[in-house]
């Protein structure tokens, strides 16, 4: 079989059946690792039925080529691999037309770590930029820096205290002040499926 440039087959199994995956992988750089994805797939099933994702993500429809679902020959299936090679996939289109506009680099590295994200099929195999790591760590800074951590007795207490006795009768005014002190820890955690902040 004829294969387009920089295309693998790869025999997987999935549920206890057997698939020919034809792949077009890329490789990014990060942190100094490569991590490698799917660009374009195409799985067929042993009814030679199709299953095709771009940025594994699957692709049902397009206005750029005929998504098959199903072929009849080596050849057919040949001829459609070579369609979806020529098809262009932008991958950082929104992020060139955010920097093309002269948006903050901060936003920009938002945009760029929820692409990612997206393309994670597990929680685990995220990894985060050293850029995105610090600008979590300057939000979580300046937040802090905006909360009233004031400690001890509120100013307003006794006066409001003094107001609610005068309220009492006499025999009701006497009684035990009793004073406790409780110990606070800061423990602050971002839940990374919408990227907030949990806790103090």
């Amino acid at each position: 079989m004829d294969l387009p440039a920089s295309w693998t087959r790869n025999h997987i199994t999935h549920n206890g059946k057997s698939l020919i995956s034809f792949s077009y992988l890329e490789c990014e750089m990060e942190d100094g690792k490569f991590y490698s994805y799917n660009l374009k797939e195409v799985i067929v099933d042993s009814t030679l039925e199709l299953h095709t994702s771009v940025l594994e993500k699957p692709l049902v429809n397009s206005s750029y080529i005929n998504v098959k679902k199903s072929i009849d020959s080596v050849s057919e299936l040949e001829d459609y691999l070579r369609q979806l090679n020529s098809l262009k996939v932008c991958q950082d289109g929104v992020l060139d037309q955010l920097r093309s506009n002269e948006v903050a680099k901060n936003q920009c590295d938002v945009v760029q770590e929820i692409q990612k994200a997206s393309h994670c099929k597990t929680p685990s195999g995220r990894r985060y930029s050293e850029n995105w790591l610090m600008l979590c760590m300057l939000l979580y800074m300046r937040n802090l820096a905006i909360i009233n951590t004031q400690c001890g007795f509120d100013s307003e207490f006794f006066e409001a205290f003094s107001n609610f006795l005068n309220k009492k009768e006499e025999i009701y005014k006497h009684g035990l002040l009793l004073l406790d002190e409780i110990s606070c820890r800061e423990s602050v955690d971002v839940r990374s499926q919408n990227l907030t902040y949990v806790g103090l």
